[in-house]
């Protein structure tokens, strides 16, 4: 490109500007070095010039110097309008190739004041020649010296989106390492790949940091009594080939999981990488028109070898249901009027930490009153459905839907048959090409009415008015009770994992809500952090068997006759699910999993000895 008009200097200038490797304000200096001593003009010839080169072949060249340009340092504007000098459009190597003029291109640039071996400059030092001293022309040589320190060299062309300054490069070498480093972080610390973001990541890594911590100082104290320290890894997940020992089963002081703020989403079961894999893996089937395989019950059918754990969960939650009921009308329960606290014991404890709306006026003291069994069974209600790979259930047909507990509807889709709640059993399986359903297997017109209006069937798994239709036990009675009770406990909660480990089941990463079926419903009442921005909707990730039954801990009362529990020693309680601590109080043997959790191991001290705790 030719610089016209009056823009000879701008344009020689801008074209330069192009280069890494040699700035436009290096012309600007050459321009003002010429109203300087013709005695300093032939101190910079004897410098710049040096001995002359072998001449290249003659060829085709861009640009001869005239004669006016002999002398070092000039530049007329009016040969450069006229010169067929082209903008630099490429690499320098590019640029410096192209340039042949007569007297060989070690005359071209040292008309410019440039020596011969330019490639050389910005990395070593020009020789020293015969009979110069060190310190003349030092201003000249640290002026050049610096301009081409400043200069970048640039070789080849960049790739698009890919930047060459020194900067850039720096940047996006900090951003790998940081990667790096997090990627390492996420194989020690437990949970962290269920993160979403850096910064949840790091917080992960900060209270990991602090629960070892905790625990070190703790063995230390411990050290001169115990040869042999137990540390605690919160990773909740089966490693395979770990050993078995003594010190996996029976762990110390195992803290409960942190509750989550409310303006921040649950973590995802699965790690996100995982669901990213698996969503491109059938995205790439879908579009090369290959159906998604599917195995039983994702393609609709039942697993038959589960239907019997169906059977055996329902059972067992009938026990659970009646144990707790009767229980209740010997263990007094107590629940804050302002929040979610629940307290199993005889008299309520004196701890402050009530979050309710008026706690403030009360000093953070709760407000009891008395408890119930949906304060020790938290109700987890979803919508039944006749066909789970049916039509969605909407905000406007919400109420056609009947609402039972999530626990029974997985078990009704499992298999199980209660009246007045019917199922679709497939027989032919569905197809599926990415996520639109191809074929549903045939339809079923399903029943006119699927609200029940008779809930007979249903009451025997529902707790409403359990404390009227459960008598009080007799004294003898109430450990067997207990005993039978913590059993059905846990029979339900290993019968849950293996039926959510093949049927889906949704839960929001929000609130509460929880679905069972392979979608979430539409149903626009999720009141929780930002709703305005979705509408209401809910956030649909895979639920675990807590949000299905949730646990529900409370503080663990060692002796349910003592003093009741304060403030100052919050530190030395433990916890546990309020349905153990009820069976425990009532004479039942919890099993081992829950005493890490139960803190049994540490003495509580005296209110004054406190501060000489450790």
């Amino acid at each position: 490109m030719q610089p016209t008009g009056n823009s000879a200097n701008s344009g020689l200038s801008r074209g330069l500007a192009r280069f890494r490797s040699a700035p436009a304000t290096w012309l600007e200096a050459l321009l003002e070095s010429e109203e300087e001593p013709e005695e300093e003009e032939d101190a910079k010839e004897s410098i710049f010039h040096p001995s002359p080169a072998k001449p290249p072949p003659p060829a085709t060249h861009y640009f001869s110097p005239p004669e006016t340009m002999a002398k070092p340092g000039f530049l007329d504007p009016e040969l450069l309008r006229s010169s067929p000098f082209l903008r630099q459009n490429s690499s320098p190597a590019e640029f410096l190739g192209q340039i042949s003029p007569a007297g060989g291109s070690d005359a071209y640039f040292s008309n410019f004041g440039v020596p011969a071996n330019y490639d050389s400059l910005s990395s070593t030092k020009r020789p020293r020649e015969k009979g110069e001293k060190s310190g003349e022309f030092n201003g000249v040589d640290a002026d050049m010296q610096k301009l081409f320190e400043d200069s970048v060299p640039c070789r080849i062309r960049a790739k698009r989106g890919c930047a060459t300054h020194p900067r850039s490069i720096a940047e996006r070498v900090r951003r790998t390492r940081i990667s790096d480093r997090i990627r390492k972080l996420q194989e020690l610390v437990p949970n962290m790949d269920k993160q979403t973001n850096t910064a949840d990541m790091l917080d992960e890594a900060v209270e990991y940091v602090k629960l070892l911590q905790k625990q070190i100082q703790f063995g230390r104290g411990r050290g001169r009594r115990s040869k042999s320290i137990t540390f605690l890894c919160t990773d909740q997940r089966q490693a395979q080939n770990q050993p078995t020992g003594k010190w996996r089963v029976h762990r110390q002081n195992v803290d409960l999981p942190p509750i989550q703020p409310k303006k921040k989403k649950k973590p995802y079961p699965i790690p996100l990488k995982q669901i990213t894999q698996a969503a491109r893996a059938d995205k790439k089937l879908a579009q090369m028109g290959v159906e998604k395989p599917l195995l039983p019950p994702k393609n609709g059918l039942l697993v038959p070898k589960l239907v019997p754990v169906a059977h055996d969960v329902l059972d067992a939650w009938k026990i659970v249901i009646q144990g707790v009921s009767q229980l209740l009308h010997v263990i007094p329960v107590h629940a804050c009027s302002e929040c979610s606290e629940v307290y199993v014991g005889q008299a309520a404890h004196y701890i402050q930490d009530c979050q309710g709306a008026t706690s403030a006026k009360r000093r953070n003291f709760h407000s009891w009153v008395k408890g119930s069994i949906n304060d020790v069974l938290i109700p987890i209600d979803s919508y039944h459905l006749f066909d789970p790979f049916g039509p969605r259930v909407i905000h406007e047909t919400r109420f056609a839907y009947d609402r039972i507990p999530a626990l029974v509807e997985l078990c009704i889709q499992a298999g199980v048959d209660i009246p007045g709640y019917p199922s679709r059993r497939r027989t032919v399986p569905i197809r599926m090409l990415g996520k639109k359903v191809i074929e549903r297997g045939g339809s079923v017109e399903p029943p006119e009415q699927q609200c029940s209006p008779d809930a007979a069937s249903m009451l025997e798994f529902d707790t409403y008015r359990t404390h009227e239709r459960f008598s009080s036990p007799l004294e003898l009675e109430v450990p067997g009770i207990a005993q039978k009770t913590i059993e059905a406990y846990e029979r339900v909660k290993i019968g849950l994992k293996k039926l959510m480990k093949k049927y889906t089941v949704k839960a929001c990463g929000y609130c509460s809500e929880v679905h069972v079926g392979p979608w979430g419903h539409n149903a626009k009442l999720c009141g929780e952090f930002k709703h305005q921005w979705r509408d209401g909707k809910h956030g649909w990730q895979d639920a675990i068997v807590d949000e299905v039954l949730p646990p529900n801990y409370v503080w663990h009362v060692e002796d349910p006759k003592g003093p009741p529990l304060r403030t100052a020693l919050k530190r030395f309680y433990g916890k546990a699910p309020a349905v153990v601590e009820l069976c425990l109080q009532a004479g039942a043997q919890i099993p081992a999993k829950y005493k890490p959790m139960m803190r049994v191991d540490i003495v509580v001290p005296d209110k004054e000895e406190t501060h000489l705790a450790a």
